[in-house]
């Protein structure tokens, strides 16, 4: 297409010059006999040029053709936004698959093999993930509010920024997932086990950690109000300026004073005996 675009304007351009040449030497000579055979004759001089310099127009060419970026519609990474909406992939074999952006909302990949998948800007409401394998998969950016995510393997698993909003975790592995920045409020993180877990700058408000494994996990700067831990197991997990307001970690489990030395909650916040946490500012 850019080789024929160029070659018209080049064609144009001869036209052009061959008019004037023969303009001029009307204007020199007075009137020319046989303009038709006049205009001939410069035709076949130009196009005898051109043959000259074809080689190395021909390889300008093929140079500017081979800078311009080209779209192949087959390649499965440049296509409209793909709609698998309450589509059915449980026990899909679907390791690394690409559903960037893509509409999954209530579509159920129960039990699908999803290690390394993308799912990053989706969006999928609803969506059943249980017992699927999601291991080093990302979600960053997308939309799984209300979505189930109960006894998945997601080691590794990178949610950066993502709406998780009443969002069941029960019983997962996110161990050393990368939750940072995203909204939990009120997800569900029972009996989960989530060591090494990133959840710095999380908004985790009224969720619930009972029982869960968060042994070396980071909340720090996380507004972790109305959260419950009971039972769950927090030896080593940072919470350097985190909220916890009305927060319960009353009968959690290897928690001691320097981990919440950093952080801060209010007159409701429950803590194990001996272990006190000072007062939000504006409290």
């Amino acid at each position: 297409m850019v080789r024929m675009f160029l070659l018209i304007i080049l064609f144009l351009i001869m036209i052009m010059t061959i008019l004037a040449e023969i303009l001029a030497e009307r204007r020199g000579n007075g009137v020319i006999s046989n303009p038709v055979q006049e205009f001939k004759r410069s035709l076949t001089k130009r196009i005898d040029d051109a043959d000259r310099l074809a080689p190395t127009l021909t390889s300008a060419l093929e140079r500017v053709e081979f800078r311009l970026p080209k779209l192949d519609s087959d390649n499965p990474d440049i296509r409209a936004v793909a709609d698998f909406a309450a589509q059915d992939f449980t026990g899909a074999q679907r390791a690394g698959e690409n559903f960037a952006g893509a509409r999954v909302a209530k579509a159920r990949f129960a039990r699908a093999l999803l290690d390394g998948a993308s799912f990053e800007g989706a969006t999928g409401a609803g969506a059943m993930f249980q017992g699927a394998r999601l291991a080093g998969a990302n979600f960053s950016a997308g939309g799984f509010d209300d979505a189930v995510f109960s006894a998945a393997d997601m080691k590794e698993a990178v949610a950066r920024a993502a709406n998780l909003r009443d969002t069941d975790f029960d019983r997962a592995d996110i161990s050393f997932a990368r939750l940072s920045g995203s909204d939990l409020d009120k997800a569900d993180f029972t009996d989960a086990y989530a060591a090494g877990a990133f959840f710095v700058g999380v908004s985790a408000r009224d969720v619930t950690f009972d029982g869960a494994t968060l042994t070396g996990a980071r909340f720090d700067r996380a507004d972790l109000r109305g959260a419950q831990f009971n039972g769950a197991s927090l030896d080593a997990a940072t919470f350097n300026g985190a909220r916890l307001d009305g927060a319960d970690l009353s009968k959690a489990t290897d928690l001691t004073a320097e981990q919440l030395a950093g952080a801060c909650g209010s007159i409701e916040t429950r803590t194990p005996t001996g272990i006190p946490i000072r007062l939000c500012p504006g409290l």
